[in-house]
């Protein structure tokens, strides 16, 4: 984890009764080349979550590279579900936990995972 909020949000989650999710592991794509390293992800479910502090919003290249690592994660299949502290403040913290949840649903339903 690289930040406070990254570690309540997975604190968040796997409070809820969702499975620990990876942190901070590499997404390869078809030929072995690294394309993204979210701070949370379910690999098997292609999801993967990334918490966008203040920087990720005032700094344009920054910006620029999430929109690039977030269409290519999509073009492989992957859903990107991105949070800010306005997701972790009390009162949004089950809506966030629900967007999750239906991500992981949506992927076994096309899947065919239970």
């Amino acid at each position: 984890m690289d930040s406070g909020p990254e570690s309540r949000l997975r604190l968040l989650i796997v409070g809820s009764g969702l499975p620990e999710p990876e942190v901070n592991q590499w997404i390869l794509d078809a030929n072995g080349r690294r394309v993204s390293r979210p701070d949370l992800m379910y690999r098997e479910f292609c999801v993967a979550i990334e918490y966008e502090g203040e920087h990720h919003l005032v700094d344009a290249n920054q910006w620029h590279s999430d929109i690039n690592r977030d269409d290519r994660l999509r073009v492989m299949g992957w859903t990107v579900l991105r949070f800010t502290k306005m997701h972790l403040q009390p009162g949004s913290e089950r809506a966030s936990i629900e967007r999750i949840r239906a991500a992981i649903r949506a992927s076994q339903a096309s899947s065919g995972h239970k």
